[in-house]
């Protein structure tokens, strides 16, 4: 008969395994850093966003926010707000950068109040 301690590496492998492929977190590096100005939907306020390989700055009228982003295993693009409502709730996206465009679809949100379209169009500028 094994000893509960000869048994806890077994034990710890499947949960180190879980966490690992849970904060497996990539840096977008597909889509130029910059700024991007929303052109889909067309909006009543001037809609921007500063991207970084890890993080982004949005422009909505008067009001800026800030947030992280990163890519999963699939390749789908996560977003969370740094502040806000929806702070540490994560927005999943499918995008596409091509010519000076990026297209988002959106996945799933974490947040049910925040309000976004399901596609998002930006132009690099």
């Amino acid at each position: 008969m094994r000893s509960a301690r000869s048994l806890l590496p077994m034990l710890l492998v499947p949960l180190l395994l879980a966490a690992c492929a849970t904060t497996n977190r990539m840096p977008v590096t597909d889509v130029p850093t910059g700024n991007y100005v929303l052109v889909e939907p067309e909006q009543d306020t001037y809609m921007a966003v500063s991207i970084g390989e890890w993080a982004h700055s949005i422009r909505a009228g008067d009001d800026t926010w800030t947030g992280q982003h990163w890519l999963d295993a699939e390749g789908r693009l996560h977003t969370v707000d740094d502040i806000g409502e929806c702070a540490g709730m994560e927005a999943v996206w499918t995008y596409q950068y091509s010519g000076n465009r990026l297209t988002m679809d959106l996945v799933s949100d974490d947040c049910p109040t925040r309000e976004i379209p399901e596609r998002l169009v930006y132009e690099r500028r």
